[in-house]
């Protein structure tokens, strides 16, 4: 999430605009029906990673990771869920 609304890369003035769009595009892509995944890396920020949490499908469907190793199962999990989908439908 580093660019606002205005199209502009972000700073402390803009990142409030910047959120806010991105809660916009997440709750549209969702009511498509539209599955996200989040994943941070190396984040600190509750507050951001509460962000993602709410952007992702489901909370299960949002993943942190403080080192590769992390980030590696990550996507290995995401790509099970993915398999999973793909064979369901």
């Amino acid at each position: 999430n580093t660019v606002s609304s205005n199209g502009a890369f972000n700073n402390y003035y803009s990142s409030a605009g910047a959120n806010a769009l991105m809660g916009q595009i997440c709750s549209k892509a969702k009511a498509d029906d539209i599955k996200i995944f989040t994943v941070s890396f190396q984040v600190d920020d509750e507050s951001i990673k509460g962000l993602l949490k709410s952007c992702a499908s489901s909370p299960e469907m949002a993943f942190n990771a403080d080192d590769s190793a992390e980030l590696g199962a990550a996507f290995a999990q995401i790509g099970g869920k993915l398999a999973d989908l793909y064979l369901t439908k």
